[in-house]
């Protein structure tokens, strides 16, 4: 194609005069040959830029298709997820009434503890048993 192109501008660039002259004498089939070449040129160029546009599109082809298989595996983990959610909540629930059992049950252990300590005090302030130390 650029041999052509070359050879056209250097038919253009002569003299209108020597154009006319080796027009008559040029052969027509130097330029023949010339615009068969181009066209062979063209052809594997087309050739080449079909070849880009096919891998272009298996890559892109690829790029969905590996998307996709995320997309699911992203569903099925959001399902698994939503299967244990259950179970842990239940499991949550329990375990706040067990905490709040203990809650209260430290709370009166340790009412119960204040009462007898307070109790045993005052016994042993009425009975002078406060110098004696307890016996673990």
């Amino acid at each position: 194609m650029l041999d052509y192109l070359v050879q056209a501008k250097r038919y253009f660039q002569q003299r209108t005069g020597i154009r006319v002259l080796r027009n008559g004498m040029l052969a027509q089939n130097d330029f023949q040959g010339l615009l068969e070449k181009m066209n062979t040129e063209e052809r594997e160029a087309d050739h080449s830029a079909d070849l880009v546009k096919m891998e272009m599109a298996n890559a892109t082809a690829d790029q969905f298709a590996n998307l996709s298989q995320g997309m699911n595996n992203i569903t099925l983990l959001h399902d698994a997820l939503d299967q244990m959610e259950k179970p842990i909540r239940q499991t949550v629930h329990r375990l706040e009434r067990v905490e709040d059992y203990l809650d209260s049950e430290f709370l009166r252990s340790c009412k119960m503890i204040r009462l007898t300590v307070r109790g045993r005090y005052a016994k042993e302030r009425c009975t002078g048993l406060a110098l004696v130390p307890a016996l673990p």
